[in-house]
């Protein structure tokens, strides 16, 4: 190019990467979801879920890898995450980023399925239910709740309501924690061992 210097290779800016839901069609913004949302088990031959916000769009998808095990892939517009269960003794369920050669987040699991998280940025949430199992909730450090998940009961059923508390904790951590959430609920259902850890405190 005249007057170019010698060399130099114009670069194309960055393109954000955007997912699709299952039928191909692009996800929402997770920005933009509103503070409710409606947690969905299609089709309950599959192990897979959708959350969805109040238009009935598609905002994260969970689906497991296989019939069996812990592997599964959770996805928002804009986000992929692996998530896995590893240990007996003392679990840990793991959420690393595609492409990533580190964990974003970890989640260590207690008695009863109470636990807490750390997250790579830095902050770490706990976990907690109410009596009955039927109220999860990540808690920021004064003890406020942040992100409520509200199991629905029936035969087979893993559906409920995803409530996000404005402000409660920073925006751009809100989309793992609430797919991380709706992991660790559906794996407490299925896995009874899960939720009696052996050398938990």
């Amino acid at each position: 190019h005249p007057g170019g210097e010698r060399g130099a290779v114009l670069k194309e800016p960055p393109v954000s990467r955007r997912f699709v839901d299952s039928e191909g069609a692009l996800m929402k913004s997770f920005d933009d979801a509103g503070t409710a949302l409606s947690w969905i088990h299609p089709d309950p031959a599959r192990r897979e879920f959708v959350l969805r916000n109040a238009a009935g769009d598609d905002v994260a998808s969970l689906q497991w890898q296989k019939s069996e095990g812990s592997l599964a892939i959770g996805t928002t517009e804009q986000s992929q995450w692996t998530l896995k269960r590893a240990g007996f003794q003392r679990p840990l369920i793991t959420a690393r980023a595609a492409g990533e050669s580190t964990d974003a987040a970890t989640f260590e699991l207690g008695m009863g399925g109470a636990g807490r998280v750390r997250l790579r940025s830095g902050y770490d949430f706990r976990w907690s239910s109410n009596l009955w199992r039927s109220e999860w909730s990540w808690q920021n450090a004064s003890g406020a709740d942040a992100i409520v998940i509200r199991r629905e009961f029936a035969m087979d059923k893993r559906e409920g309501i995803v409530e996000n508390v404005p402000g409660a904790i920073p925006q751009r951590e809100v989309a793992l924690l609430v797919v991380m959430g709706c992991y660790i609920v559906i794996l407490l259902a299925e896995d009874p061992a899960v939720r009696r850890p052996s050398g938990g405190r």
